[in-house]
C-alpha cells in the first residue's frame, strides 16, 4: 500500500511493503521552526496505521521540503537505513539529521544509476536517476527517482527533477511506463516534458504542492 499524504510544498510517501516493512519517501517540511511535518503530519498517519517503526527513510533530495520531516522520523520510529543520492547542504535541520543518523547508527546508503540496487522482498526497485557521476546537475535534476514495481503496478518517484534531469533519464533508459507517477517537481513549469509524459504514460499522477 502506498500513501501520499498531504504536505503542502512538499512531497510525503508512505510504502507498506507485503513483507510488513515500511519505506518512507520524502518526509515534506516547511520554512517554520513552530511546525514540524514529521511530528504533525507523519506521525499521527502511521500510528493510525499501527505503525510504530519505519524501517527504510528515502531523502530524494535535500531540500528542506522533501527531508524536513524525516528528522523527526529518524529520532522516534528507529529506521535501521536512509537511502539518498550523496548530496548534503548545510540547513540546519539537515545537520540534525545527519546527526540523529549518526548517533542511532542508521545506514546511509548513497544510490544511483549504475549501482546495484537494494533487494527489497517481492517488490522490484529500479534506481532509474542520478547517474553516479552527476556533478554537473543541480539539486533538484540530481534527484533519485526510483520505479517501484509490485504484480502489474508500477510507480515512478521523481523528486524535484526537471528538464535537464528528465532529459538525462530520457538518454538513460529505454522505457519506465508507470501507471502511478509522482509528478516531478510539483507540477513545475520547468517538468513532465511531452517526452517524459509519453514515456511514462501514467493512469495516475500526483501532484503534491501549496497554495498558488
Amino acid at each position: 500500500q502506498v500513501s501520499f499524504l498531504d504536505v503542502g510544498q512538499g512531497d510525503a510517501a508512505v510504502v507498506e511493503l507485503p513483507d510488513g516493512r515500511v519505506m518512507i519517501i520524502d518526509g515534506g517540511g516547511f520554512a517554520s521552526q513552530d511546525f514540524d511535518t514529521g511530528e504533525a503530519i507523519l506521525a499521527p498517519f502511521l500510528w493510525g496505521r499501527k505503525i510504530g517503526r519505519v524501517d527504510i527513510v528515502v531523502m530524494s533530495h535535500p531540500q528542506l521540503d522533501h527531508y524536513g520531516g524525516l528528522l523527526y522520523i529518524a529520532e522516534h520510529f528507529s529506521p535501521s537505513e536512509l537511502w539518498f543520492n550523496g548530496e548534503q547542504t548545510q540547513g540546519e535541520r539537515f545537520g540534525k539529521l545527519m546527526e540523529v543518523v549518526k548517533r542511532k547508527g542508521i545506514q546511509l546508503r548513497i544510490l544511483c544509476r549504475e549501482a546495484p540496487p537494494p533487494v527489497l522482498r517481492d517488490v522490484s526497485l529500479q534506481i532509474l536517476h542520478p547517474p553516479c557521476h552527476n556533478s554537473s546537475l543541480d539539486t533538484n535534476n540530481a534527484s533519485l527517482v526510483l520505479r517501484l514495481s509490485y504484480g502489474t503496478t508500477d510507480m515512478l518517484f521523481t523528486g524535484d527533477i526537471e528538464t535537464e534531469g528528465e532529459t538525462t533519464l530520457l538518454a538513460a533508459a529505454t522505457a519506465f511506463p508507470s501507471e502511478i507517477l509522482k509528478v516531478p517537481h510539483h507540477g513545475s513549469r520547468t517538468s513532465s516534458s511531452p517526452a517524459f509524459v509519453r514515456t511514462t504514460t501514467p493512469a495516475v499522477a500526483i501532484a503534491s504542492l501549496g497554495a498558488d
